[in-house]
C-alpha cells in the first residue's frame, strides 16, 4: 500500500513539475515577446540659451553696437540594452533657431558594447569631438563658445574647410586605463551623402578622415585630461596643393575647484596655414564659477582675445552668464560685454 501511495505521489509531483515548467516557459516566452514588441522609448531634453551684448570696434562707423541673440535645440534620445549585452540607441538634435527651424543639427544611431561604440549619423569628426578646450568661467560664453562669439570676436572653432556635422561613420574604442582612440570617415562635405561626387564646390572638403587619442586619469585628488586629433580630407576643387589637414592637441589639469589648461590647432588647407592657440583657468566655488581665457589666431595677420567670464547657478540646469572681453582683429581693436542665461532641460 505504501508503495502504491509513493508511486501516486511521485506521479502527481512529476505532473506538477512539468506543468510548472510549462507555465514558466510560457511566461518567459510571453515576456520575451513583450520585450521584443516594445520599441525604444525616446526622452526629450535640450537647451535654450539667450544673450544680450554690447560691442565696440574701432572704425565701425555704422555698427549698431548692441545685439540680442538666442540658440535653441531639442534633443531626442533613447536606448535599450539587448540580451546579448549590446546597447542600441538614437540621438537627434532638432534646431529651434528661427533661421534653421525644422532642421536637424546632429543625428546619431549607435551600437555599443565590449567591442566599443559604432556610430552613424550627422555629426563632427572624431578629431573635432576629441578636442580638449581651455577651461573658463562658463560654457555659454568664452573664446571657444559655439553659441555666442559677440560681434567681431574671432572663432576658435577652426577646422579644415566646412567639415562639420556631415554624414559620418565613427568607431570609438573602449577605455583602457583611461585611454581611448576613435576614428571617423565622411564621404561628402554636406548633410547628404551619396555614391557620386556630385557638383564640385571650391569651399568643400570631402572624403574626410578623423583620428583622435584621448586620455583621462586621476591626479592628486583631481584629474588630468588630454587629447590629440588629426584630420585630413580632399578639396573638391584644388587651387594649389591638393590636400588639407589639421593637427590639434590640448591638456587640462583639474585639482579641487581649479582647472587650468590650453590647446593648439594647426591647419594647412591647400598651402594656406593657420595656428589657433588658447590658454585658460577656471575656478568654481559652489554655484559661482569664474574664469579668464586668452586666445590667438595667426593666419598671416594676428587676431587675439582676452575674456573674463563668470556664471551663477540659480538651480538645476539654470544659469546666469556674463563676460567682458577685449581684443583685436584685422588691426582693429574691439571690446564687448555679454549677459545671458542658459536653461538646460
Amino acid at each position: 500500500m505504501k508503495k502504491v501511495l509513493l508511486s501516486t505521489t511521485a506521479i502527481v509531483a512529476a505532473g506538477l513539475l512539468v506543468t510548472s515548467v510549462a507555465y514558466a516557459d510560457e511566461e518567459e516566452m510571453m515576456e520575451e515577446e513583450m520585450m521584443m514588441a516594445e520599441p525604444i522609448s525616446v526622452g526629450v531634453g535640450g537647451y535654450f540659451r539667450a544673450a544680450i551684448g554690447a560691442v565696440n570696434q574701432d572704425g565701425a562707423m555704422n555698427d549698431r553696437g548692441h545685439t540680442i541673440n538666442q540658440n535653441i535645440e531639442i534633443n531626442l534620445t533613447g536606448e535599450t540594452t539587448l540580451d546579448n549585452g549590446i546597447t542600441a540607441g538614437v540621438n537627434i538634435w532638432l534646431d529651434g533657431n528661427p533661421e534653421f527651424q525644422d532642421d536637424t543639427s546632429e543625428t546619431r544611431l549607435y551600437l555599443s558594447g565590449g567591442f566599443g561604440t559604432v556610430t552613424v549619423g550627422q555629426f563632427e569628426s572624431a578629431a573635432q569631438l576629441g578636442t580638449v578646450w581651455a577651461p573658463g568661467g562658463n560654457a555659454n560664453f568664452g573664446i571657444k563658445s559655439p553659441w555666442f562669439t559677440g560681434g567681431t570676436m574671432p572663432s576658435w572653432q577652426g577646422i579644415i574647410g566646412n567639415n562639420e556635422d556631415d554624414v559620418t561613420v565613427m568607431y570609438a574604442s573602449p577605455s583602457f586605463g583611461g585611454i581611448s582612440v576613435s576614428a571617423s570617415y565622411a564621404p561628402e562635405d554636406s548633410k547628404n551623402s551619396y555614391a557620386g561626387r556630385g557638383t564640385a564646390d571650391a569651399d568643400e572638403i570631402s572624403e574626410t578622415i578623423g583620428l583622435s587619442l584621448n586620455a583621462s586619469m586621476p591626479l592628486m585628488g583631481g584629474s588630468v585630461s588630454g587629447g590629440i586629433g588629426y584630420e585630413t580630407g580632399t578639396p573638391e576643387v584644388c587651387t594649389g596643393m591638393c590636400d588639407a589637414n589639421s593637427l590639434r592637441g590640448g591638456l587640462v589639469v583639474s585639482i579641487d575647484q581649479v582647472s587650468i589648461g590650453g590647446a593648439i590647432l594647426e591647419i594647412d588647407n591647400q598651402g594656406a596655414t593657420a595656428t589657433h592657440s588658447d590658454v585658460g583657468i577656471g575656478y568654481s566655488m559652489g554655484s559661482l564659477s569664474i574664469g579668464v581665457q586668452y586666445g590667438n589666431i595667426d593666419a598671416g595677420s594676428d587676431s587675439d582675445a582676452t575674456a573674463f567670464n563668470a556664471s551663477y547657478g540659480l538651480g538645476p540646469g539654470i544659469e546666469v552668464n556674463s563676460q567682458i572681453a577685449v581684443g583685436s582683429s584685422g588691426g582693429a581693436d574691439w571690446s564687448q560685454f555679454l549677459l545671458g542665461t542658459a536653461i538646460v532641460f
